[in-house]
């Protein structure tokens, strides 16, 4: 998401004013709705945000490798892949409450 809206950025500035009025016309409302999702990461993405995604990864990456040879059960599991996909989306809040629960299972 942020590399396509930086690209459309790059086009616009080095487009001529006609074609940037054209291309924010046409485009107007999925730029306007990216903008949103970026000026809104940027408020999520604060120390303890990157905390958060640092401790989930580690969550997935070595805590996950350990417990997986201890036969965890079904919903832990599920709860790994779950955080898995929750580190590729924007839910910081749901993201956090899933490290939290796991990284205690781990304990």
């Amino acid at each position: 998401m942020l590399s396509e809206f930086q690209q459309t950025l790059i086009g616009i500035q080095a487009s001529a004013s006609d074609d940037c009025v054209r291309i924010l016309t046409e485009n107007g409302a999925d730029f306007a709705e990216t903008r949103d999702r970026v000026r809104q990461l940027r408020e999520l993405l604060n120390a303890e945000a990157i905390g958060v995604l640092r401790q989930a990864r580690l969550v997935t990456e070595q805590v996950w490798q350990r417990l997986a040879s201890h036969c965890p059960s079904p919903e832990i599991a599920a709860s790994v892949e779950g955080l898995k996909q929750l580190l590729s989306s924007e839910q910081l809040p749901a993201l956090r409450e899933t490290q939290e629960a796991l990284m205690e299972a781990g304990r």
